[in-house]
């Protein structure tokens, strides 16, 4: 991608970031900022190098997600988000693919009370949102990158995860689509775990479920999952303050992706080659 496409995608990238803050503002959503530093922090369904830093003995480590401490707000608001940076570190098999960064944007949403079918109604209202923006402030751009856009219909189509291949099913589907019932996270319902999944190729936009909130049935699907309790003890011990919950998280860099039609998921500025600058007359 050059610079010139490049000017044309954060163009776009700044009206669906623009249109995202709108969305939730209207909606009533309580904005908190996002944590870079704690002793806990998402162990993820796969694994990853741990990204940690020792400071005077104690370790911390980067945020993989707000997971953790979006259910510690939820007892306390009805509906928070946060625009957060993670870091990953991907092991060699990701590493190369094209679908994973090592350190990206993530829109992390939390709604106390809801189920997965109001959860998901919201993010497909707002995404819709976000196209109709694009396509109206953005044609010009959208124009020059050779990008025709179509408003998704709602409901999206539901398929089952276990009757699914995702990159097959992504690549020969024309509108984003939900992907149900993954056995993920110790910290979801996995009957109730839910996937965005765009159209095209581009493959998954957003990740949720409704979240576990009883402390006996978090630690027995730990010990299922292999976790280490004495690890996650200060979360578990907050965690009998839980209420249930659903949230989900809406990685920017394959939103902007999928809006512009690039393939690459590239976002550093360094990463770009810049023309040579012209010595002053």
């Amino acid at each position: 991608m050059d610079m010139k496409e490049f000017k044309e995608v954060l163009r776009i990238q700044t009206t669906a970031l623009k249109a995202l803050h709108d969305y939730l503002y209207e909606k009533d959503c309580v904005q908190v900022l996002p944590v870079m530093l704690s002793k806990t922090t998402d162990p993820l369904s796969h694994s990853v190098f741990d990204a940690e830093i020792d400071y005077y003995g104690d370790k911390y480590s980067l945020t993989k997600s707000m997971i953790f401490q979006k259910q510690l707000l939820a007892p306390h608001f009805e509906r928070v988000f946060v625009f957060s940076p993670n870091v990953r570190l991907e092991k060699e098999e990701k590493r190369h693919g094209g679908k994973h960064l090592i350190e990206f944007s993530q829109l992390d949403m939390e709604f106390q009370g809801a189920s997965k079918e109001e959860f998901m109604s919201f993010v497909e209202e707002m995404l819709c949102l976000v196209v109709k923006r694009v396509k109206k402030e953005r044609a010009k751009e959208l124009e020059v990158l050779g990008r025709k856009l179509e408003t998704p219909r709602t409901p999206f189509k539901r398929m089952q995860a276990s009757e699914t291949i995702e990159e097959e099913a992504s690549l020969h589907s024309s509108e984003p689509f939900w992907l149900l019932g993954h056995e993920r996270e110790f910290y979801d319902k996995w009957e109730h775990n839910y996937d965005l999944i765009y159209p095209e190729g581009f493959g998954e936009a957003l990740s949720g479920g409704e979240r576990e909130w009883e402390t006996k049935e978090i630690k027995r699907k730990m010990l299922l999952t292999g976790k280490n309790l004495a690890q996650y003890e200060e979360w578990l011990e907050a965690s009998q303050h839980f209420v249930p919950s659903a949230g989900g998280g809406l990685g920017i860099e394959r939103l902007v992706r999928w809006l512009s039609g690039k393939k690459a998921l590239k976002k550093s500025l360094h990463l770009q080659k810049y023309p040579a600058r012209r010595k002053p007359n």
